[in-house]
């Protein structure tokens, strides 16, 4: 016989810390919720939806977060802290130039050693060793935009891998490295540098996520 099973709210899990189990609950007023907890007892709202239908995270949705950009107008390195946890980190460069000829670095935590990889431009090909190259003998006229991205392999070892793609101008180069690199501690800091020469265009910013 057909029909229709009306169930208000049902709980997922059987564990004996509530704090483990989680209840669907639907409300008479059209609201719903995901919470943590078993039916009758919540202590922790998930997912919440309202009357309109409206989706919300309580304890906030994994979102990428940015940090205030720095000219690379002046000076030789711009450096940044990570904050702890963070599992990805990105480093975005916007015209980046210098008043010379040089070479633009990436180093973590200050470490200068360690760095295992390539930096590639068009036939030029580079092994890490000192940090990880963004761009080589970058003429005064030129400007570097593009980015890198910094994803934590392993929390035991604190050891990251490197990928990016910049293109640099004028001249019609693209630049790109890929590596790794085994921290002694938690990643905290990133330093954007250059080899010779100060900044003197363009910006630098990093996001992250958990």
């Amino acid at each position: 016989m057909a029909g229709i099973v009306k169930i208000n709210a049902v709980q997922l899990g059987d564990s004996a810390t509530a704090t483990q189990n989680f209840v669907w609950q639907t409300n008479v007023d059209g609201t719903a919720k995901l919470a943590r907890g078993n039916v009758g007892a919540t202590s922790q709202d998930i997912l919440t939806v309202d009357a309109g239908g409206k989706v919300d995270f309580p304890q906030g949705a994994k979102t990428i977060e940015l940090d205030t950009p720095q000219d690379t107008t002046s000076g030789t390195s711009k450096d940044f802290t990570i904050p702890a946890g963070a599992k990805r980190v990105t480093v975005l460069l916007d015209g980046v130039s210098t008043n010379g000829t040089a070479n633009l670095m990436l180093t973590l935590n200050d470490e200068i050693t360690g760095y295992v990889g390539c930096y590639q431009r068009g036939t030029t090909f580079v092994a890490l060793s000192t940090a990880f190259q963004l761009t080589d003998a970058q003429a005064a006229a030129d400007n570097l935009s593009g980015s890198i991205s910094l994803d934590l392999l392993n929390s035991a070892t604190n050891k990251w891998v490197a990928n990016s793609n910049f293109g640099r101008s004028p001249l019609a180069f693209t630049c790109n490295v890929g590596g790794n690199k085994a921290l002694a501690a938690v990643l905290t800091k990133v330093t954007v540098s250059a080899s010779a020469g100060t900044f003197d265009a363009g910006s630098v910013n990093v996001s992250w996520e958990f």
